[in-house]
């Protein structure tokens, strides 16, 4: 599943990047690569997902082979360093991807901002006469 995935990140990716080659419109272009990075968000969730299943990661029951144990709080105790690594590496990807989006979204709008500005600030100029 997890080679399936990492696959299909790369053949969609090659994909985009020979359509984006011919691509003259910047607002074409960055949609192109927005719908692409929620793609690849899409499939690394589905991949971390996949490696949770496949080490048996449960709801904060108590694990061996330096698996989380749950807290009397309710917050994961691990067993190993390696294993608080792991889940510390992988809060870290999730943690980036949703900045990633969240900073998509807003260079989009920031965009969409300066082109409705431009517009009305030349209706306002052609109004007044310059």
């Amino acid at each position: 599943m997890q080679q399936l995935l990492k696959e299909d990140v790369l053949n969609t990716t090659d994909e985009l990047l020979a359509r984006a080659a011919g691509v003259a419109d910047s607002d074409e272009l960055a949609s192109l690569y927005r719908a692409q990075l929620l793609h690849v968000t899409d499939q690394v969730r589905r991949l971390v997902a996949t490696e949770d299943e496949a080490g048996g990661g449960g709801g904060g029951a108590e694990h061996s082979g330096g698996r989380a144990v749950a807290g009397g709080d309710g917050s994961p105790q691990f067993a190993s360093v390696d294993a608080e690594l792991l889940h510390l590496r992988k809060e870290l990807s999730l943690t980036k991807l949703d900045l990633a989006e969240t900073s998509m979204e807003r260079d989009e709008l920031e965009h969409k901002l300066r082109t409705l500005f431009k517009q009305t600030d030349a209706a306002a100029q052609d109004a007044l006469g310059f």
